[in-house]
């Protein structure tokens, strides 16, 4: 079957305005059709209690078992604070030219820095992010146009500086990436950089950096108390 949508997926209640714009945004961005999955739960499975935060890795890995067969990538959202093992946080992660994307609400929000709400604010950031990770997944890495939605962003301040749409060398790449033939792919195995042997681990911890955006190197003390990564994480530029 050849696999022609892009499907968004809840994780927990997402509000239905910003699935409608993300899907609007990112349909007009790839060319493809895009269809809302229904909700599923939290992702408790990623957890990690020592924490409080979800491992986005572990959910990458749900997503790819998630997508539908017409499916040609699949892109989580969730309302929970994501990380990896090597980074205090990530707006989002995804699978480079794989399959899965996911992205997290949770610090998009301006109450998240005791600021008040700001509706548009957030649909824009969500939007930023959803294009962002999906385009790793179609073959971007990161941009040192920092006006570019591929650029790096360590906090809200550079995803809002940076602009929706992509620079003229990425889209260009993007362009022409989407005109190849898409064959159907395995989902068990979209790309080099999955499974469990050493290549593609160190595949992996090598491209991290590559394929998040948000986030510092974690510290080897102690995990610093939430309040204090919420300040590093909004006036670090």
């Amino acid at each position: 079957m050849m696999r022609d949508s892009i499907y968004i997926l809840p994780l927990g209640e997402i509000e239905w305005e910003i699935l409608e714009e993300v899907k609007k945004e990112i349909t007009a961005v790839f060319q493809f059709p895009v269809k809302v999955l229904p909700n599923l739960s939290n992702p408790a499975y990623a957890f990690e209690p020592k924490r409080g935060q979800y491992y986005s890795t572990k959910i990458l890995k749900e997503l790819i078992s998630k997508l539908p067969d017409d499916g040609v990538k699949i892109l989580g959202i969730t309302e929970v604070d994501l990380c990896t093992p090597v980074l205090t946080f990530v707006f989002g992660e995804a699978h480079l030219e794989g399959c899965a994307a996911v992205i997290s609400l949770a610090r998009l929000h301006q109450e998240y820095y005791d600021l008040p709400s700001n509706k548009p604010l957030l649909l824009n950031r969500a939007v930023k992010e959803a294009i962002h990770e999906l385009g790793h997944t179609f073959g971007l890495v990161h941009c040192r146009d920092n006006q570019c939605v591929m650029s790096f962003s360590p906090n809200c301040l550079g995803i809002d500086q940076k602009q929706v749409g992509f620079c003229s060398v990425c889209q260009g790449i993007l362009a022409r990436r989407l005109s190849l033939p898409r064959p159907p792919a395995e989902k068990s195995g979209e790309t080099s950089l999955q499974g469990d042997g050493p290549i593609a681990r160190c595949r992996r911890t090598f491209l991290l950096f590559f394929l998040t955006d948000g986030g510092f190197v974690k510290p080897r003390q102690k995990p610093i108390a939430a309040s204090s990564r919420k300040g590093v994480q909004w006036n670090e530029s």
